[in-house]
């Protein structure tokens, strides 16, 4: 049984699809950095995982299985992705690959939009990870959406039907960068902390990033991509309004350089690992990611998946997929 997931990127509303957040908005696309996974049955009863990185994923993948009444699990885990060391970068697209191929081995129909509900109350409730809702949504549904959190964790998707030459440009113009760090829990912390405590500016930040990504969209349903990179721009604002310890130096060299380059905006994903950077033409693209490349940051294209979640029987006798750990 085989399952892909795509990751999201170009994040507009992070932290309003938590729990301390109660309700709140994100704008989001889906990009083809998958996440692949291969299930086999085994001998036993014990599930066993083959990837680079296991510790949460391995967790996940014995959770998950017991869900759907499943033992004796063999799965191999394969990342398409610029950062493939920033494991909690895709979690989300992993665990909902593996819910989907579990999902298929225990002959239960479920819909994406359900496979990512399981997904991430199997993380948030019964691991005790604290996670957003959106990027499992954007890993089952891919495209570009809006999503709707009220309250949390329900979650409404409002895909935006865009023409080709709008979902054209945005790619051809937009790239994603790899800071080299992820501080995923410690900025999930401090948000949590500051939303609850009433601390000065916090909870004015989070009503501006609930706003932000209808803006989004209605940029992109105006084909403004001006107008984009300024909410892209503002997003990041309100960030570091909320949460200064995002601003790393990594992000400030970053934005610093996309700037020289005519950026129309960047902002950075809830991790702090990724950057999406928007430019002004395909030549600036061109220019800073050379410039980025030279400065020792990997830099990859803005590559939409407009298909979601997706599962298939393999072929008998195929090969385990390949994966860094086996080097």
């Amino acid at each position: 049984m085989h399952a892909c997931a795509p990751t999201s990127q170009l994040e507009i509303g992070t932290w309003t699809d938590t729990a301390f957040a109660e309700h709140g908005a994100v704008f989001c696309c889906a990009t083809r950095a998958l996440a692949q996974v291969q299930l086999r049955p085994c001998t036993g009863s014990r599930c066993r995982l083959h990837a680079a990185h296991t510790g949460e994923l391995e967790t996940f993948l014995h959770r998950a299985a017991g869900y759907f009444d499943l033992a004796g699990i063999e799965a191999h885990c394969l990342t398409e992705t610029p950062c493939p060391e920033t494991s909690s970068y895709l979690m989300a697209a992993h665990a909902v690959a593996l819910t989907g191929a579990l999902a298929c081995l225990a002959n239960r129909f479920l819909t994406p939009h359900q496979l990512a509900s399981i997904a991430h109350r199997i993380l948030c409730e019964e691991m005790g990870q604290p996670c957003g809702v959106q990027r499992f949504m954007a890993a089952a549904l891919g495209g570009i959406s809006l999503y709707d959190i009220s309250p949390f964790p329900r979650t409404f998707p409002i895909p935006l039907d865009l023409p080709d030459e709008v979902l054209t440009q945005l790619e051809q113009r937009t790239l994603i960068i790899s800071t080299g760090r992820e501080v995923k829990h410690s900025l999930y912390q401090r948000v949590q902390e500051r939303s609850r405590t009433g601390e000065r500016g916090a909870r004015e930040a989070l009503w501006e990033l609930r706003a932000l990504p209808r803006q989004a969209a209605d940029a992109l349903r105006m084909r403004n991509l001006a107008a984009l990179g300024g909410v892209m721009n503002e997003h990041a604002r309100q960030q570091r309004q909320l949460c200064p310890e995002i601003d790393t130096p990594e992000v400030q060299y970053i934005r610093t350089v996309a700037q020289r380059h005519s950026a129309l905006g960047s902002t950075v994903n809830s991790l702090g690992s990724h950057i999406t950077v928007l430019c002004d033409d395909t030549t600036a693209r061109i220019s800073l990611s050379s410039a980025l490349r030279a400065g020792g940051f990997s830099v990859t294209t803005f590559d939409l998946d407009h298909y979601g979640l997706r599962v298939w029987v393999h072929e008998p006798g195929e090969e385990p997929l390949a994966h860094p750990s086996a080097a």
